[in-house]
């Protein structure tokens, strides 16, 4: 073993962070990734921990029921509000992908301090739908871990969707190894769903792969008090049950259900009392001539509602959809969507 990989395994023996050992051996994070996935292959074993700072620890595992840990964002006990943006439906490798746009969302992340990512599904365009630019299964995983976006202080977590399986079904090329072991800073939850634990509870990710499955299929045995969900292109907001949204798509690709709609994304802000969700509001995002704007807002109630809560938060969203359908169609006339 060379002596700088011994230094990182003592480093990471003493529990420190990557980007205090990037301070401490002065080497970037990719480096330190680079050098955890060659001690893997060579036999060493490693848990990660992910924090709300986008920032990562690695364990290392000395047993061989060690636990990883991979879906837990650890937040200051003292802090009572969860912030991320959440996007879907990137397509990377189609000619509809919108790389702008990505771009743009990550440097609203750096501008306002927000460290984690939450995606919920086809990160890139596989071998079906609309034409693409890449048109190998290899070639888009290439593209994809050259082109999405890095920042040391940004995590994003990611559950699989149809177009991302496509590679595995086909040629058994399988996305989710590829991100776990090339881009240590995109967790892959799984395919069609996966979880992120946030100060105990939950937030359930969905992307359909079938499409005859439903979006809805076994909620009512889950325990999450939020639900994501990819694959239909388009914002909208339920709260049945299960408080459901459903991710519009950060490309060009307009589905038949999702008609004129514009690339977007949205924030997320779950305030917490205790380590129970009590609120749940979300903001849509636009991204249109080289810009983003905030064209709506929701407020949901995690805890039990009164009536006249659930009053409250009708009108909200009422008002919020109205306020959000009279500023597209500005958007789309003023710019020729």
């Amino acid at each position: 073993m060379t002596s700088e990989n011994e230094r990182l395994l003592k480093n990471i023996k003493e529990e420190k962070t990557v980007n205090q050992i990037s301070l401490e051996m002065n080497i970037s994070n990719k480096k330190i990734f680079q050098r955890i996935k060659n001690l893997s292959v060579n036999g060493y074993s490693f848990s990660r921990q992910y924090y709300y700072n986008g920032d990562i620890k690695y364990i290392l595992n000395k047993s061989f029921n060690d636990d990883d840990l991979t879906n837990r964002i650890i937040m200051d006990n003292e802090k009572n509000i969860f912030q991320a943006l959440v996007v879907s439906d990137l397509h990377l490798g189609s000619c509809l992908e919108r790389l702008d746009c990505l771009n743009l969302m990550y440097d609203y992340c750096i501008k306002n301090d927000i460290h984690i990512i939450i995606n919920a599904g086809d990160l890139v365009n596989g071998m079906f739908g609309c034409p693409n630019n890449i048109c190998s299964y290899e070639e888009q995983a290439r593209y994809l871990l050259k082109n999405y976006p890095f920042d040391k202080n940004i995590l994003n977590f990611v559950t699989l969707g149809n177009h991302d399986a496509d590679s595995l079904f086909s040629s058994g090329l399988d996305l989710a190894k590829i991100l776990y072991y090339n881009r240590h800073d995109i967790v892959p939850l799984g395919y069609t769903s996966g979880k992120i634990d946030v100060k105990g509870e939950s937030i359930l990710i969905k992307h359909r792969i079938k499409s005859q499955q439903s979006n809805n299929s076994n909620l009512e045995n889950d325990s999450s008090f939020l639900v994501l969900n990819g694959h239909l292109h388009k914002f909208s907001v339920s709260n049945t049950g299960n408080l459901n949204i459903y991710v519009p798509s950060l490309s060009d690709i307009v589905l038949e259900n999702a008609s004129n709609t514009i690339p977007s994304f949205l924030k997320l802000q779950v305030t917490f009392s205790g380590h129970r969700a009590s609120l749940v509001d979300v903001e849509q995002l636009i991204v249109s001539n080289n810009k983003i704007s905030v064209i709506g807002d929701t407020t949901l109630y995690v805890s039990t509602k009164t009536k006249s809560e659930n009053i409250k938060q009708s009108n909200k969203q009422s008002n919020s959809n109205n306020h959000r359908n009279k500023t597209l169609e500005r958007v789309k006339n003023k710019y020729n969507w």
